[in-house]
């Protein structure tokens, strides 16, 4: 069944150039129109939609409240923004309820990918093998307590900094952590940070929420009951440097500071599988730890699903999107050795061209690629497909020189 795509904005030229978009690249999309919300809640009422796209600033109807109404309606409805507001405090409402913003103006090829993307992505996280996969785990982690008041605090228009601060020390092993991550080389700050307030305000809300999150999964977990050669302190300290680096390296792709902290997030979690793997299969944790660490990517993902039905960034994937973390949080987790395994065949040639991986997929693969990989030969694990990525050529030098000099 061919993708149905609603395209609603006030400006009758924007939408005939959508639908010129769509027929120029051969899709095989069920493309509707609407000049306003209330005719997009008509269509949305009458006909299957399976993602939206709306501009914010329409009369009548509002593009905000036409998302709200989506998500209490339909809620299965991919739905993306298409903007040229760009008011933070105003984008802090559009992103909680939407699963991507684009700003106008915004390439085709790029809002073909990212729709293509968060189909994809969708699909990965339905499928009702992986639900039933996940739900006979026993040993999963809960979302923290912390990371969920610290969440609702930091969504409020005007989040009160003492309120986070009482959060955090309120949770004293995850405030040692937070910390000791303040302190640390990547950071480099000037002098010792010794008080929670000074290290939020250095950090920044997304990557305090990121250190938190961490922290508090891995606090549920007993060593003791884990397997014997699960290292544990090795593999955080590889997810702090890939954070760091895909940090880096967002930057360094032009990415804002939302892209470069989403990528520092999905860095902290991209191996989070590993530990709901050890947890809860360690006898298969145990056989693919054991198996060579050169192996290829598609054996290792191979011999994972063999051994325990799923990858372990399939395992992590599935449990943040559970949680409801951002979908390019969850994306960047879930591809982040395969980048171009969910684009959708049938518009593959086009999207790999200009927008097939980007923002914090593109820099989480990057880095991860670069801590894995041999000093001789540092970009041995690229995906092949991002040989000629446009970043790729631009960057690849300035991607190498990072890895050399990010530390924990």
């Amino acid at each position: 069944m061919p993708l149905s795509v609603l395209f609603v904005d006030d400006e009758p030229q924007t939408l005939r150039g959508l639908q010129r978009l769509t027929h120029s690249a051969g899709l095989d999309w069920r493309v509707s129109i609407a000049l306003n919300g209330e005719t997009a809640l008509d269509i949305l009422g009458r006909h299957p939609v399976d993602v939206l796209v709306t501009d914010l600033r329409m009369p009548g109807l509002s593009g905000r409240s036409l998302l709200t109404e989506c998500a209490r309606l339909h809620p299965a409805i991919l739905r993306i923004v298409l903007t040229a507001d760009s008011d933070p405090q105003d984008m802090m409402t559009v992103l909680a309820t939407s699963h991507a913003v684009l700003c106008k103006p915004c390439p085709g090829e790029t809002l073909i990918g990212r729709i293509t993307r968060a189909v994809g992505l969708r699909r990965f996280l339905d499928q009702p093998e992986a639900r039933a996969l996940m739900s006979g785990l026993p040993h999963l982690p809960t979302i923290p307590r912390t990371y969920l008041a610290l969440h609702d605090e930091m969504a409020r228009l005007d989040p009160s900094e003492s309120a986070i601060v009482g959060i955090i020390d309120a949770d004293p092993p995850v405030a040692a952590q937070f910390l000791h991550v303040a302190n640390s080389a990547y950071f480099a700050p000037r002098a010792p940070i010794q008080r929670t307030l000074s290290a939020v305000r250095a950090l920044g809300f997304d990557i305090v929420r990121a250190v938190v999150l961490e922290r508090g999964i891995i606090a549920q977990f007993d060593p003791a009951k884990l397997p014997r050669n699960f290292d544990s302190a090795g593999l955080w300290a590889h997810c702090f440097r890939v954070a760091a680096l895909a940090r880096r390296i967002a930057a360094i792709n032009g990415g804002d500071s939302s892209e470069r902290d989403a990528a520092f997030t999905a860095g902290l979690l991209h191996d989070l599988g590993w530990l709901i793997l050890a947890a809860n299969r360690p006898t298969a944790y145990r056989t693919i730890a054991d198996a060579p660490r050169n192996l290829p990517i598609p054996e290792r993902s191979a011999l994972e699903r063999q051994q325990a039905g799923a990858t372990h960034a399939e395992f992590a994937a599935y449990l943040l999107g559970l949680w409801g973390l951002p979908d390019r949080i969850v994306e960047a987790v879930a591809y982040h050795h395969t980048p171009l395994a969910h684009m959708d065949p049938a518009v593959r040639p086009l999207a790999e061209a200009v927008a097939g991986c980007d923002g914090a997929l593109l820099a989480v693969h990057v880095a991860n690629t670069l801590a894995e990989a041999p000093p001789d030969d540092p970009l041995r694990g690229l995906d092949p497909g991002l040989a000629d990525h446009p970043l790729t050529r631009a960057h690849h030098a300035e991607w190498i020189d990072a890895a050399r000099t990010t530390h924990n």
